[in-house]
Protein backbone atom coordinates (compact mmCIF):
# COMPACT_ATOMS: atom_id res chain seq x y z
CA UNK A 1 0.00 0.00 0.00
CA UNK A 2 2.71 1.82 -1.25
CA UNK A 3 3.10 4.42 -3.52
CA UNK A 4 6.83 4.20 -4.89
CA UNK A 5 9.61 6.31 -6.01
CA UNK A 6 12.41 3.90 -8.01
CA UNK A 7 16.01 4.73 -8.74
CA UNK A 8 18.01 2.72 -11.08
CA UNK A 9 20.78 2.88 -13.70
CA UNK A 10 21.09 -0.04 -15.78
CA UNK A 11 18.71 -2.41 -17.75
CA UNK A 12 18.22 -4.59 -14.86
CA UNK A 13 16.35 -1.76 -13.21
CA UNK A 14 13.68 -0.82 -16.19
CA UNK A 15 10.75 -3.59 -15.11
CA UNK A 16 11.40 -1.91 -11.75
CA UNK A 17 11.15 1.82 -13.08
CA UNK A 18 8.30 0.91 -15.50
CA UNK A 19 6.35 -1.02 -12.07
CA UNK A 20 6.66 2.00 -9.53
CA UNK A 21 4.66 5.18 -9.92
CA UNK A 22 7.22 7.46 -10.63
CA UNK A 23 10.74 6.15 -12.25
CA UNK A 24 14.26 7.90 -12.13
CA UNK A 25 17.53 6.74 -13.90
CA UNK A 26 20.82 8.39 -12.47
CA UNK A 27 23.84 8.13 -14.16
CA UNK A 28 22.82 5.59 -16.98
CA UNK A 29 24.95 4.61 -19.98
CA UNK A 30 24.18 6.30 -23.52
CA UNK A 31 22.64 2.92 -24.43
CA UNK A 32 20.42 2.58 -21.53
CA UNK A 33 19.32 6.11 -21.72
CA UNK A 34 18.22 6.10 -25.77
CA UNK A 35 16.25 2.55 -25.03
CA UNK A 36 14.49 4.33 -22.36
CA UNK A 37 13.83 8.18 -23.02
CA UNK A 38 10.84 7.84 -21.03
CA UNK A 39 12.35 7.68 -17.76
CA UNK A 40 13.79 11.43 -16.22
CA UNK A 41 17.30 11.22 -16.14
CA UNK A 42 19.45 12.78 -12.76
CA UNK A 43 22.72 13.77 -13.57
CA UNK A 44 23.77 13.69 -9.93
CA UNK A 45 22.61 12.94 -6.05
CA UNK A 46 21.32 16.69 -6.20
CA UNK A 47 19.20 17.15 -9.44
CA UNK A 48 17.85 13.34 -7.44
CA UNK A 49 16.83 14.93 -4.82
CA UNK A 50 15.60 17.91 -6.62
CA UNK A 51 13.49 15.40 -9.10
CA UNK A 52 12.71 14.00 -5.76
CA UNK A 53 11.42 17.21 -4.35
CA UNK A 54 9.00 18.11 -7.52
CA UNK A 55 7.45 15.01 -7.59
CA UNK A 56 6.16 14.99 -3.44
CA UNK A 57 5.41 18.83 -3.63
CA UNK A 58 3.63 18.45 -7.05
CA UNK A 59 0.20 19.81 -6.79
CA UNK A 60 -1.33 16.96 -9.05
CA UNK A 61 -2.43 13.75 -7.60
CA UNK A 62 -0.37 10.46 -8.70
CA UNK A 63 -2.64 7.80 -8.86
CA UNK A 64 -1.28 4.57 -7.66
CA UNK A 65 -0.31 1.59 -10.50
CA UNK A 66 -2.72 -1.09 -11.27
CA UNK A 67 -1.01 -3.76 -9.34
CA UNK A 68 -0.90 -7.10 -10.93
CA UNK A 69 -2.25 -10.35 -8.93
CA UNK A 70 0.24 -11.68 -6.56
CA UNK A 71 1.58 -15.31 -7.45
CA UNK A 72 0.60 -17.84 -4.87
CA UNK A 73 2.37 -18.41 -2.32
CA UNK A 74 3.26 -22.22 -2.91
CA UNK A 75 4.77 -20.62 -6.24
CA UNK A 76 8.09 -20.01 -4.22
CA UNK A 77 7.70 -22.34 -1.34
CA UNK A 78 10.48 -24.51 -2.90
CA UNK A 79 13.36 -22.36 -3.08
CA UNK A 80 12.88 -20.33 -0.11
CA UNK A 81 16.80 -20.04 1.75
CA UNK A 82 17.25 -16.62 2.83
CA UNK A 83 16.03 -15.99 6.46
CA UNK A 84 14.76 -12.63 7.55
CA UNK A 85 13.82 -11.64 10.93
CA UNK A 86 10.37 -10.02 11.00
CA UNK A 87 9.55 -8.46 14.57
CA UNK A 88 6.81 -6.27 16.59
CA UNK A 89 8.46 -3.31 18.08
CA UNK A 90 6.23 -2.04 21.38
CA UNK A 91 6.82 -4.58 24.13
CA UNK A 92 10.14 -6.00 22.39
CA UNK A 93 12.20 -3.36 21.48
CA UNK A 94 10.48 -0.60 22.70
CA UNK A 95 8.07 -0.16 25.81
CA UNK A 96 4.30 -0.43 24.96
CA UNK A 97 3.07 3.35 24.19
CA UNK A 98 -0.31 3.40 25.24
CA UNK A 99 1.11 2.37 28.99
CA UNK A 100 3.27 5.00 28.78
CA UNK A 101 0.12 7.69 28.01
CA UNK A 102 -1.75 5.74 30.86
CA UNK A 103 1.23 6.43 33.31
CA UNK A 104 1.42 10.07 32.47
CA UNK A 105 -1.94 10.61 32.61
CA UNK A 106 -3.73 7.96 34.84
CA UNK A 107 -6.63 7.27 32.45
CA UNK A 108 -7.64 3.40 33.46
CA UNK A 109 -9.00 2.41 30.28
CA UNK A 110 -5.56 3.07 28.08
CA UNK A 111 -4.55 0.01 30.55
CA UNK A 112 -5.78 -2.39 28.34
CA UNK A 113 -3.90 -2.67 24.96
CA UNK A 114 -3.63 -5.69 22.13
CA UNK A 115 -2.07 -7.87 25.03
CA UNK A 116 -5.65 -8.58 26.18
CA UNK A 117 -7.92 -7.24 23.51
CA UNK A 118 -7.63 -8.70 19.86
CA UNK A 119 -10.57 -6.17 18.23
CA UNK A 120 -8.31 -3.27 17.42
CA UNK A 121 -10.54 -1.01 16.04
CA UNK A 122 -12.50 -1.69 19.37
CA UNK A 123 -9.57 -0.69 21.44
CA UNK A 124 -8.85 2.09 19.22
CA UNK A 125 -12.72 3.47 19.86
CA UNK A 126 -12.35 2.71 23.36
CA UNK A 127 -9.08 5.17 23.85
CA UNK A 128 -10.05 7.92 21.82
CA UNK A 129 -13.63 7.81 24.06
CA UNK A 130 -11.54 7.63 27.42
CA UNK A 131 -9.62 10.63 26.22
CA UNK A 132 -11.79 13.02 25.04
CA UNK A 133 -13.66 12.21 28.04
CA UNK A 134 -10.63 13.40 30.27
CA UNK A 135 -9.50 16.42 28.27
CA UNK A 136 -6.30 14.77 26.78
CA UNK A 137 -5.58 15.85 23.58
CA UNK A 138 -3.43 14.35 20.08
CA UNK A 139 -0.16 16.49 21.24
CA UNK A 140 -0.02 15.65 24.48
CA UNK A 141 -0.14 11.91 23.34
CA UNK A 142 2.59 12.40 20.86
CA UNK A 143 4.83 14.67 23.59
CA UNK A 144 5.13 11.45 25.29
CA UNK A 145 5.36 8.92 22.66
CA UNK A 146 8.32 11.06 21.55
CA UNK A 147 10.09 10.83 25.01
CA UNK A 148 10.22 6.81 25.17
CA UNK A 149 13.54 5.31 24.89
CA UNK A 150 14.63 1.25 23.99
CA UNK A 151 14.05 -1.18 25.94
CA UNK A 152 17.35 -2.56 28.17
CA UNK A 153 19.70 -4.82 25.16
CA UNK A 154 17.37 -3.98 22.59
CA UNK A 155 20.24 -2.45 20.09
CA UNK A 156 22.27 -5.75 21.37
CA UNK A 157 20.14 -8.07 19.96
CA UNK A 158 19.53 -6.44 16.74
CA UNK A 159 23.18 -6.80 16.48
CA UNK A 160 23.38 -10.12 17.13
CA UNK A 161 21.31 -12.08 14.62
CA UNK A 162 23.39 -10.27 11.78
CA UNK A 163 25.91 -13.42 11.34
CA UNK A 164 23.21 -15.79 10.90
CA UNK A 165 19.93 -13.70 10.10
CA UNK A 166 21.42 -10.89 8.12
CA UNK A 167 18.09 -8.89 7.82
CA UNK A 168 15.80 -7.99 10.25
CA UNK A 169 12.23 -6.49 9.23
CA UNK A 170 10.17 -4.69 11.80
CA UNK A 171 6.36 -3.42 12.00
CA UNK A 172 3.99 -1.72 14.25
CA UNK A 173 -0.22 -1.44 13.90
CA UNK A 174 1.20 1.81 15.89
CA UNK A 175 1.17 5.58 14.92
CA UNK A 176 4.46 6.73 13.04
CA UNK A 177 4.54 9.04 16.23
CA UNK A 178 5.27 6.56 18.02
CA UNK A 179 7.69 4.70 15.55
CA UNK A 180 9.85 7.08 14.20
CA UNK A 181 11.59 7.99 17.46
CA UNK A 182 11.87 4.54 17.93
CA UNK A 183 13.51 3.97 14.87
CA UNK A 184 15.93 7.12 14.76
CA UNK A 185 17.42 5.88 18.16
CA UNK A 186 17.46 2.43 16.16
CA UNK A 187 19.07 3.84 13.07
CA UNK A 188 16.56 1.71 11.16
CA UNK A 189 15.74 3.13 7.62
CA UNK A 190 12.02 1.99 7.40
CA UNK A 191 9.58 0.89 9.54
CA UNK A 192 6.01 0.14 8.42
CA UNK A 193 3.34 1.85 10.85
CA UNK A 194 -0.11 3.54 10.97
CA UNK A 195 -0.96 7.27 11.32
CA UNK A 196 -3.46 9.09 14.26
CA UNK A 197 -5.36 11.74 12.73
CA UNK A 198 -6.77 14.92 14.99
CA UNK A 199 -10.64 16.19 14.94
CA UNK A 200 -10.52 20.04 14.57
CA UNK A 201 -10.61 20.38 18.25
CA UNK A 202 -6.86 18.86 18.63
CA UNK A 203 -8.60 15.74 20.31
CA UNK A 204 -7.26 12.12 18.74
CA UNK A 205 -10.08 11.17 16.26
CA UNK A 206 -8.78 8.18 14.66
CA UNK A 207 -5.91 5.55 13.69
CA UNK A 208 -5.45 5.65 10.01
CA UNK A 209 -4.91 2.32 9.10
CA UNK A 210 -2.26 1.78 6.36
CA UNK A 211 -3.20 -1.34 5.47
CA UNK A 212 -5.70 -3.76 7.29
CA UNK A 213 -4.03 -6.52 8.42
CA UNK A 214 -0.64 -5.41 7.46
CA UNK A 215 1.59 -7.96 9.46
CA UNK A 216 0.52 -11.09 7.70
CA UNK A 217 0.46 -9.63 4.52
CA UNK A 218 3.84 -7.92 5.02
CA UNK A 219 5.00 -11.58 6.05
CA UNK A 220 3.16 -13.46 2.72
CA UNK A 221 4.99 -10.66 0.52
CA UNK A 222 8.13 -11.32 1.71
CA UNK A 223 7.80 -15.26 1.35
CA UNK A 224 6.98 -14.18 -2.21
CA UNK A 225 10.06 -12.29 -2.18
CA UNK A 226 11.85 -15.89 -1.36
CA UNK A 227 12.63 -15.30 2.50
CA UNK A 228 12.07 -17.96 4.91
CA UNK A 229 10.34 -15.58 8.09
CA UNK A 230 11.39 -16.24 11.74
CA UNK A 231 8.28 -13.95 13.18
CA UNK A 232 8.80 -11.89 16.81
CA UNK A 233 5.38 -10.60 18.63
CA UNK A 234 3.51 -10.77 22.06
CA UNK A 235 -0.11 -9.61 21.65
CA UNK A 236 -3.30 -11.07 19.56
CA UNK A 237 -2.62 -8.76 16.25
CA UNK A 238 0.73 -10.80 16.16
CA UNK A 239 -1.02 -13.99 15.64
CA UNK A 240 -1.52 -14.51 12.10
CA UNK A 241 1.78 -13.06 11.22
CA UNK A 242 3.62 -15.62 13.49
CA UNK A 243 1.28 -18.50 12.38
CA UNK A 244 2.34 -17.59 8.67
CA UNK A 245 5.72 -17.24 9.06
CA UNK A 246 8.01 -20.81 8.94
CA UNK A 247 8.85 -20.13 12.60
CA UNK A 248 7.52 -18.46 15.45
CA UNK A 249 7.57 -17.13 18.73
CA UNK A 250 6.28 -14.86 21.51
CA UNK A 251 8.04 -12.51 23.31
CA UNK A 252 6.66 -11.96 27.07
CA UNK A 253 2.82 -12.29 26.04
CA UNK A 254 0.40 -11.97 28.18
CA UNK A 255 -1.89 -14.61 30.14
CA UNK A 256 -4.78 -13.83 27.58
CA UNK A 257 -2.25 -15.03 24.37
CA UNK A 258 -0.30 -17.38 25.89
CA UNK A 259 -3.86 -19.24 27.02
CA UNK A 260 -5.14 -18.35 23.67
CA UNK A 261 -2.48 -19.47 21.47
CA UNK A 262 -0.47 -22.52 23.47
CA UNK A 263 0.68 -23.48 20.45
CA UNK A 264 3.09 -21.33 20.06
CA UNK A 265 6.26 -21.32 21.64
CA UNK A 266 7.29 -18.68 24.24
CA UNK A 267 10.48 -16.81 25.54
CA UNK A 268 10.73 -14.27 27.88
CA UNK A 269 14.70 -12.51 27.82
CA UNK A 270 16.79 -12.12 24.81
CA UNK A 271 18.75 -14.86 25.61
CA UNK A 272 16.07 -17.28 25.17
CA UNK A 273 14.97 -15.85 22.08
CA UNK A 274 18.30 -15.81 20.57
CA UNK A 275 18.67 -19.41 21.62
CA UNK A 276 15.05 -20.02 19.20
CA UNK A 277 16.69 -18.37 16.76
CA UNK A 278 19.90 -20.55 16.34
CA UNK A 279 18.06 -23.80 16.65
CA UNK A 280 15.47 -22.60 13.93
CA UNK A 281 18.25 -21.69 11.76
CA UNK A 282 20.75 -24.75 12.19
CA UNK A 283 17.59 -27.27 12.09
CA UNK A 284 16.22 -26.25 8.76
CA UNK A 285 18.21 -26.43 5.93
CA UNK A 286 17.35 -25.98 2.53
CA UNK A 287 14.20 -27.82 1.45
CA UNK A 288 13.95 -29.69 4.82
CA UNK A 289 11.14 -28.17 6.47
CA UNK A 290 7.47 -28.21 5.08
CA UNK A 291 7.02 -24.00 3.82
CA UNK A 292 3.85 -22.15 4.46
CA UNK A 293 1.79 -21.84 1.09
CA UNK A 294 -1.28 -21.16 2.29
Amino acid sequence: NFRVIAVGDSFNDVSMLTAAERGILIYPSEKVRKAHPEFPVAKDHNDLRAKIGRILSANKQILPKRLADPPPLSSTAGSRTMWLLVCNVAGFLAPEPWLAVQESTRIPELRVTTAQEPDYTKLMALRSSALRTNGVKLQQIVDIMDGLQLLPGATQFLEWPKPIVPRTFMITDGPEEYALPIFDQLEHPMVFCNFFEADDEGFLKRLITRLRSQKLKTVQELQRLNFRIIAVGNSFNDIDMIHAAEKGVLYRPSEAVKKEHPEIPVVTIYEELKGYITEAVERMEPNSKKQKTS
